[in-house]
């Protein structure tokens, strides 16, 4: 479903009479707004409600300028970042392709700092990397002396749905569950006890699922190893 949609089957599900919206853009009546309102957060709140959901993650890459060591979140093509995740950055000169990866270890800033941008350097293979706390670039050490392919994983902000046709990143089946929060808000403004009621039970059991299916799964690591 994309927003509209959302918004139309809230109304729907909390059986508003009248008309539905055909559009969410332009004048709108009070009572759209509200709905469009209690969409979006509810969005908001499903989003922030774990730190370490799939949908939010997302992959990078980026080639590397030889003797250039930083590099902007946006040298990385990436506009909607939240948090790096330092733990899965590689790395492989270009020219030779993936048979020549290496992970990339993070430093903190001040060591690598004092390390690698201290008097002259030599420029070679990027090993290491640290993140600069003013703006998250990433620096690179030592500085590269070639064209390398950098790679790796970020979270995302939480998805702010704009437009009409905008849909929500998770699954078809799993989206109901913001319908269902939008109607628990609608419930609690309204004093309406039985959409209150479907709306709970509608999220806590579309929220049990979504969890089980986007969030990491538990391992207890190789009983071999």
């Amino acid at each position: 479903m994309n927003k509209l949609q959302l918004v139309v089957k809230t109304m729907d599900e909390c059986r508003i009479p009248g008309t539905r919206p055909t559009t969410l853009t332009g004048t709108l009546s009070r009572q759209v707004e509200l709905f469009v309102h209690w969409i979006d957060q509810a969005w908001s709140e499903i989003q922030t409600a774990h730190d370490d959901w799939d949908f939010l993650q997302d992959e990078f890459t980026f080639q590397t300028v030889p003797s250039t060591e930083v590099y902007t979140v946006s040298d990385a093509g990436i506009t909607d970042r939240r948090h790096w995740l330092t733990d899965t950055f590689r790395c492989y000169k270009t020219s030779i392709g993936k048979s020549d990866d290496m992970w990339l270890f993070e430093w903190d800033y001040s060591a690598f700092r004092d390390t690698y941008q201290f008097g002259s350097q030599v420029p070679s293979r990027p090993v290491n990397f640290t993140v600069r706390p003013r703006d998250s670039a990433l620096i690179l050490g030592p500085v590269p002396d070639d064209i390398y392919t950098v790679y790796g994983e970020y979270r995302k902000v939480p998805q702010v749905l704009v437009d009409d046709t905008d849909e929500p990143l998770i699954k078809a089946h799993l989206q109901p569950v913001i319908v269902y929060k939008a109607m628990t808000f609608y419930g609690l403004e309204q004093s309406a006890a039985e959409v209150l009621t479907r709306g709970e039970a509608g999220f806590m059991r579309l929220m049990t699922a979504m969890e089980r299916e986007e969030l990491p799964k538990v391992s207890f690591g190789n009983p071999l190893a």
